[in-house]
């Protein structure tokens, strides 16, 4: 049996083209789930990797291929999008924390909205905001939602791992620091051609989920966009990345679907280091010195003793639990009902006109 074996080769290395004084701080892949409209083999994704820098700015950059005799030679450039302007750049309102991609027409920023809450250093504000390109046609980027997570408080309390024997005042503070700016962003796809946005901030993990407005309420909607309709809308030449919001953005919502607390055993702070999402079912939250696995399936259900005894074996662990009953199966199950019922109604009416 002839064995299979993988070779990689670096094919490129280079400095992106930066202004004078700005550094990368992070960088991460956009190819990792395609939307269904990127399925196509005509409409190839735009560009593979979004940075964010210090200027507070997040960039989009494309790998260009060219030949040179018999050897190719690769090199990466920034996207820039289809409109006048010509840049892609997405300036955000405060100091970039994570950033994370679902495919190449929708985005994930946190931020740090520095805004101070009467004077307490030890609250602060992240923001997180969506961003998505695919109802303008790519030609530029519309803020979809903004979720804030406001008065998020840190104990200084907690015990601090010990490097070496005590830690210097200087590694405290630094330590400390980490924790306000420490924040996660990944997402996973619901296979119905949308994802659902898992945030972890401070001890908590967000999980949010993107739903549309029912008949009534986008009703009202249109109604306010279309205030006037003999007016024709004036002709922007700025780029409104992030203050213009489209009708698109205005009919779907962005909501939390699960809260996640997390506490550690050894008095450590139960702060994530790592988070992602495995084989689109397993959520891995690895902390200072434990790593929890969550998935979503309800494997096999534990009777009354059986959980009981779980509970008082495992106090440690946390679950997340998932509902039994969901929303929208809930209201298929109630109209189903009142179908039947209707039916019932009609059946009897028509037996008594009979007799």
């Amino acid at each position: 049996m002839k064995k299979l074996s993988f070779t990689s080769e670096k094919v490129c290395r280079q400095r992106v083209s930066l202004p004078e004084g700005v550094h990368l701080v992070s960088a991460a892949p956009v190819a990792g789930h395609l939307s269904s409209s990127f399925l196509y083999p005509a409409c190839q994704t735009p560009y593979l990797v979004l940075t964010s820098c210090d200027d507070d700015k997040v960039r989009f950059w494309r790998c260009t291929e060219l030949k040179q005799g018999s050897e190719y030679k690769y090199e990466w450039v920034e996207w820039n999008m289809i409109s006048v302007s010509g840049s892609s750049d997405l300036k955000m309102e405060g100091t970039l924390l994570s950033i994370s991609a679902a495919h190449c027409g929708r985005i994930a920023c946190a931020y740090n909205a520095k805004r101070v809450y009467r004077g307490n250093k030890n609250v602060s504000c992240v923001e997180l905001g969506v961003f998505e390109c695919e109802s303008s046609g790519g030609v530029e980027w519309l803020r979809e939602a903004t979720l804030a997570f406001k008065s998020l408080r840190f104990d200084e309390n907690w015990s601090l791992p010990q490097i070496s024997g005590t830690l210097s005042s200087a590694s405290r503070s630094e330590f400390q620091a980490n924790i306000r700016h420490d924040v996660h962003l990944d997402w996973v796809s619901t296979e119905d051609g949308s994802h659902i946005l898992t945030a972890s901030v401070g001890t908590s993990i967000y999980m949010f989920t993107q739903i549309s407005l029912d008949p009534a309420q986008r009703n009202v909607t249109l109604m306010k966009e279309s205030d006037s309709t003999l007016r024709r809308p004036s002709l922007q030449k700025t780029s409104s990345l992030l203050a213009f919001s489209g009708i698109h953005s205005r009919l779907v919502q962005w909501v939390c679907s699960r809260v996640l607390e997390l506490r550690s055993a050894d008095g450590l702070p139960p702060l994530p280091t790592a988070l992602g999402w495995v084989r689109e079912g397993l959520l891995i939250v690895g902390m200072l010195s434990e790593m929890r696995v969550y998935n979503q399936w309800n494997i096999h259900r534990m009777s009354d003793n059986d959980n009981a005894v779980h509970c008082e074996k495992y106090p440690q662990f946390v679950d997340l639990v998932i509902s039994q009953s969901h929303g929208m199966l809930n209201k298929l199950h109630g109209r189903k009902e009142r179908i039947a019922n209707k039916e019932k109604n009609f059946l009897d009416s028509i037996n008594k006109f009979v007799l």
